[in-house]
């Protein structure tokens, strides 16, 4: 993996994002909060809003830096291939959200308009809400979540950055029980690609133990079709359901460039089966494994599987079946360059201990404030002097 060094940003903690257009990833700046200064901290929020962000090039391995003008920003937004940042600020009340937009391209932010928080019964709109989820679904439209605290009740909206419009969405249970959304972006063809059922595998096998109703969809529908049925009251998304699981099952999703696999562990068999689809949802290929595995991973040509248990996690190479490789604690992994396998831990110091092994060889490839770009295949330095 590469190793870009991110220079003169002691002042911050730097956080990478799930937001990437081309070869350029987004990472988050905030307020540096030292371990001495807990115990003289008059207002926590000063250090949990963002200062600003980094715009990375890994292919001219150059950055930008934006620092917002506005006070008070919270959230920025997921987004598929967009070079467009929504992102959101309170007022000094806490009773008002306002959305902004920045074009990265250009380095110029809008203000788009202000929400005043809608309350329902017991809900106090002067603490700050629950953003479920906040995706940039094109140049134009975001899509947000969000709950106050100690309510369950969902308030949703698509906001149209031409209009000002937050445009409020009905109760729909599928959107409501969303885990993912990925915007898909090929040859012209957008749309989105929803998983929905928030339960993680143990909750599944729970679930199919106590014969108890936990199922999960994958959903995909024209990002045109969304919008549509939003704005005219009649989004109906069961019919743009391309899978189900129901509780003896239990699914994982991975996008590709051009298409996207579904893993499907059935607890009843016990195995593991890979579905692949195009982006118009049509399935080109499956796979079966006689084995029931926990990740998957799919590196060039190759598929590898993890297997945890609490001793260990035992890496295979589905090609044959075979267990190529156990990673005993404190080490963890976190995913594969090429053929080599990524591991993280942390080192006395308390700092990220990252290391690389082909084969029989094993290095360590750096320690100290640092994120792994899976992606890009990137190692990002914080706060190191040039080697």
């Amino acid at each position: 993996m590469r190793i870009i060094h991110l220079m003169g940003f002691e002042k911050y903690d730097v956080h990478q994002k799930e937001f990437m257009y081309g070869n350029t990833r987004l990472y988050s700046l905030n307020k540096k909060l030292a371990p001495s200064d807990y115990d003289e901290i008059e207002n926590i929020n000063e250090y949990l809003f963002y200062n600003g962000v980094i715009l990375h090039d890994s292919n001219l391995d150059q950055m930008e830096v934006h620092y917002f003008k506005e006070s008070r920003v919270f959230h920025l937004s997921n987004n598929g291939a967009s070079t467009t940042l929504f992102y959101l600020t309170y007022n000094s009340e806490y009773t008002s959200v306002s959305c902004y937009k920045l074009n990265c391209l250009e380095q110029k932010s809008y203000f788009v308009s202000t929400l005043n928080l809608e309350t329902e019964s017991g809900e106090d709109p002067s603490i700050s809400i629950n953003v479920i989820r906040f995706i940039g679904i094109n140049d134009r439209y975001a899509y947000i979540s969000y709950s106050h605290p100690n309510s369950r009740f969902l308030h949703s909206y698509i906001i149209d950055s031409l209009t000002g419009e937050w445009i409020a969405i009905d109760d729909n249970p599928l959107l409501n029980s969303v885990e993912s959304m990925i915007i898909l972006n090929y040859l012209n063809t957008k749309k989105i690609l929803i998983k929905t059922g928030q339960y993680t595998e143990n909750e599944k096998k729970r679930a199919y133990e106590m014969n108890e109703k936990a199922d999960e969809h994958i959903i995909l529908i024209e990002v045109d079709e969304f919008i549509c049925g939003i704005l005219n009251k009649n989004l109906n998304l069961e019919l743009y359901i391309v899978l189900s699981a129901s509780h003896n099952e239990a699914i994982e999703l991975y996008k590709n460039d051009k298409d996207f696999i579904v893993q499907i562990n059935n607890f009843v068999d016990g195995n593991t089966k890979l579905e692949t689809y195009n982006i118009h949802g049509i399935k080109v290929g499956s796979a079966f494994f006689p084995q029931l595995y926990q990740s998957v991973f799919f590196i060039e040509n190759t598929i590898y599987a993890t297997v945890r248990t609490k001793r260990s996690t035992k890496i295979y190479d589905l090609r044959t079946g075979l267990n190529i490789f156990e990673i005993m604690p404190p080490d963890t992994l976190y995913g594969f360059c090429e053929n080599a396998i990524i591991t993280q831990s942390f080192n006395a110091e308390g700092d990220l201990r990252i290391c690389q092994t082909s084969g029989s060889h094993s290095e360590t490839l750096v320690e100290g404030n640092c994120l792994i770009d899976q992606e890009r295949e990137l190692i990002i330095v914080i706060n190191r002097e040039e080697p």
